[in-house]
């Protein structure tokens, strides 16, 4: 945030920002609990919410997954009873922290961590416990996918898409310093584009445009509940509408023999609820002078809005959190990694246009958009254009959506669905952000709202 964070220094301590409600898989219930957050879900064995719906919790609390299942277990085993290692430690950065046997954070918990590191997930143990067991001598181990200066899994890119689809330089230490050419260095990338031919992937479950248990949808409960179309890559662009992929699926729905028709062309896209010259024009007038925004705009936000009075609150919002489309990292915390007094979120601090905060969130950003590199990678939000656009669009769907439908498409429910108590907790509503709220109201639906506070 901008203007907004000098509040939040004072707030920090209380987290109160706009949880999203995540899509949640209907897994065992105790690794899909509720909580007041996910670090509460995630550390007390809390009502089990398999179904991935909020409604199955009490007390306003939300449903979260992908949880620890040790605080459930009758005997819970951690994972190194020493003051070391385990695959949570802290470290100054992900590759740090993975390429070290140092401190273990159990609880998922920066306060456990010492000399301003951040405690990180899902390392390799290999630093810390006894050498591997090798393969049998039978079967020598493979060949690295990518043994020289190109290939592998972590390769350098213009963007994520980008690297992902060809055979780059590899920057297996995981700093972008191992590449050139200003590319960055990404993970979890696909490695078809640079070994021998790929072994074959297997056949989908349904093999026309439908079922499947890889399918399109507005949410994970959405996607699970219809035998909407399949996307057996995994890849959103398979998707129509500004749905998404998702994995996991239950394929019951898609057990007859007919398909099930995919959704209609949806009347609500952007561009179908205002014309490019009129968008452009107003921009322009609410001092919005960023090159290519329309287009930017139209293709990275696909989703369906209510109406153009929705738009305007995207917009308005947006131009704000980001000090009209020109920032896409949150000033107080450029290059920032561990947590200090001007900025409590560490490493996960505002990135996009969006200003997307929080570890809690980027895990459920990257969970839900399938792109893991989010989480280990939170500098691609920044850095890529289309994943800046595409965590916009998963923020405003999830967490701000459901607050104008039960609320009103208003100033004030879009701001308490974004900024919370900061914004509205007895602190008014950021100048600037009124300022671009009402400029777009007025340019888009011809009216203008005259509230000013919560």
């Amino acid at each position: 945030m901008l203007s907004s964070k000098l509040i939040l220094l004072l707030l920090a301590a209380t987290q109160v920002f706009a949880m999203p409600t995540m899509p949640i898989a209907a897994r065992d219930s105790p690794s899909a609990r509720c909580g007041k957050s996910w670090t509460d879900a995630n550390g007390k064995c809390g009502t089990a919410c398999p179904s991935g719906e909020n409604s199955q919790c009490t007390n306003g609390e939300t449903c979260f997954r992908d949880l620890a299942t040790t605080p459930c277990a009758n005997t819970p085993a951690p994972t190194n009873s020493g003051s070391t290692g385990g695959s949570t430690r802290c470290g100054s950065s992900w590759a740090n922290a993975n390429g070290k046997c140092g401190k273990s954070c159990p609880s998922g918990q920066n306060t456990e961590c010492t000399n301003g590191e951040t405690c990180f997930r899902d390392l390799a143990t290999t630093p810390c416990g006894s050498s591997p067991a090798p393969a049998p001598s039978s079967a020598p181990a493979p060949a690295p996918t990518g043994s020289g200066s190109t290939g592998g899994s972590i390769r350098c890119g213009s963007s994520w898409a980008d690297a992902n689809g060809k055979c780059g330089k590899s920057c297996p230490s995981g700093q972008s310093t191992e590449c050139s050419n200003g590319e960055t260095c990404f993970r979890d990338l696909a490695t078809s584009s640079c070994g021998n031919t790929p072994a074959p992937s297997p056949v989908p479950t349904n093999t026309g445009s439908t079922g499947g248990s890889i399918r399109c949808g507005s949410s994970w409960a959405d996607a699970n509940g219809k035998c909407g179309k399949s996307c057996p890559s995994g890849q959103n662009t398979e998707c129509s509408n500004g749905e998404t992929c998702f994995r996991d699926l239950s394929t019951a729905g898609c057990s007859g023999t007919t398909p099930v028709p995919g959704p209609q062309p949806d009347p609500s896209s952007i561009s179908s609820l205002v014309s490019e010259s009129k968008l452009k024009s107003a921009l322009q007038t609410c001092g919005i002078s960023k090159t290519g925004l329309y287009e930017a705009l139209v293709k990275g936000f696909t989703a369906p809005l209510a109406s153009v009075q929705e738009l305007a609150l995207l917009l308005g919002n947006i131009a704000h959190e980001s000090g009209a489309f020109v920032f896409v990292e949150e000033i107080a915390c450029a290059g920032v990694t561990s947590p200090t007094a001007s900025c409590p979120y560490g490493l996960y601090h505002g990135r996009g246009y969006i200003q997307l905060s929080w570890d809690y969130n980027y895990r459920a950003a990257a969970s839900a958009l399938n792109r893991p590199d989010i989480f280990s990678n939170p500098w691609v939000v920044q850095q890529d254009e289309a994943t800046n656009w595409s965590t916009v669009q998963w923020y405003w769907t999830n967490s701000v959506q459901p607050a104008l439908r039960a609320n009103g498409y208003t100033l004030a429910a879009s701001v308490r669905a974004i900024n919370g108590q900061l914004e509205c907790g007895g602190n008014p509503i950021a100048a600037k952000r009124i300022q671009f709220v009402h400029c777009f109201e007025q340019q888009l639906t011809g009216t203008q709202s005259a509230q000013t506070s919560c």
